[in-house]
């Protein structure tokens, strides 16, 4: 497709056209969507990666542009970013100069569009075990399986914990806990600071992840903490949670820490893309389904609902 035809296709403006350099088509592109819950009771967004080939601006390369904003979903199942970005449809998306470039990589000849799809939410899970300080040989506990969580899994794999135990409520993906790298997977209705007693010596997590929204996981998390470990909220809760524990109970007698973490910074995701492409993190093994442009919205049922899916990928045109 040539330049002039995009463009025209594309429906911007002239003013549009003129306010950026760089196109990016989806074609033979992934888009990664993660649906993320408001709490206002609105529709459901979901927040979007887009994998492309540039049409002009640097010679065609393949890149990895990351929306870090959110995509909103309309009734005719078409989605564009918002924030920086400047796009008016799913085929083609149109970056400007700016704070947009910056989310822009290059990508390895052996690094394809669907694991480049992974970048973004694997430099936010990077940016968690961080700040947490894992160290090689702690036991990391991760609640709820979901996207995040494999990764978690996955990463904490890779950087030497010693023990890694992963919590959910689906048995689909406590078996994809353990094909990922968990030594460990046990549903969330078990006695989990028992089990992780009986096989750690009887010691606790030193680090345990919280990713999943149900108020319960909170106070689970600190059932399962050793003196002196921390808690990283990674998931937002799906109402409002206060944690009854005595300050005391939490800070002069455990020493435990509470933290969050949220999006990573562009060293994350270059360190993200790194161990992507060294098979440290093995992304491409979370794609569970692909869909076209035409059955988008079952994409964002599988999704939304949880209960059989991991990563679903958006190919606009297949």
């Amino acid at each position: 497709m040539s330049v002039s035809n995009a463009l025209n296709r594309s429906g911007w403006s002239k003013r549009a056209r003129r306010a950026c350099c760089l196109i990016v088509v989806c074609l033979c592109t992934v888009a990664g969507l993660t649906i993320v819950a408001d709490p206002s009771g609105a529709p459901a967004t979901a927040n979007a990666a887009f994998s492309g080939r540039i049409l002009f601006g640097h010679n065609g390369d393949l890149w990895s542009v990351s929306n870090t904003g959110l995509a909103q979903v309309t009734k005719g199942g078409r989605y564009w970013g918002q924030g920086d970005w400047n796009s008016e449809g799913s085929e083609l998306v149109l970056v400007g100069w700016g704070s947009s470039t910056s989310d822009i990589f290059r990508l390895p000849e052996d690094v394809s569009f669907e694991e480049a799809s992974f970048i973004e939410p694997l430099a936010c899970v990077y940016r968690g075990q961080r700040l947490a300080r894992l160290k090689p040989g702690q036991t990391v506990l991760v609640i709820g399986s979901g996207m995040s969580g494999l990764l978690h899994v996955q990463l904490a794999a890779a950087l030497g914990a010693g023990l890694i135990v992963a919590v959910d409520v689906l048995e689909y993906k406590l078996e994809a806990a353990i094909r990922l790298g968990a030594n460990l997977a046990v549903n969330a209705a078990e006695d989990i600071p028992g089990r992780l007693r009986k096989i750690n010596d009887g010691r606790l997590a030193d680090l345990v992840i919280i990713c999943a929204g149900a108020a319960s996981a909170v106070a689970q998390a600190l059932a399962c903490l050793e003196r002196g470990g921390t808690v990283l909220f990674f998931a937002a809760t799906k109402d409002p949670v206060r944690i009854e524990t005595p300050v005391n109970d939490l800070f002069w007698k455990n020493e435990i820490t509470l933290m969050s973490t949220y999006a990573g910074n562009r060293a994350d995701h270059v360190t993200a893309l790194e161990l992507i492409e060294a098979g440290r993190v093995r992304v491409a093994d979370m794609i569970t389904h692909h869909f076209g442009l035409a059955n988008i919205q079952e994409g964002f049922r599988l999704v939304s609902e949880s209960k059989e899916s991991i990563k679903v990928i958006i190919e606009p045109h297949r």
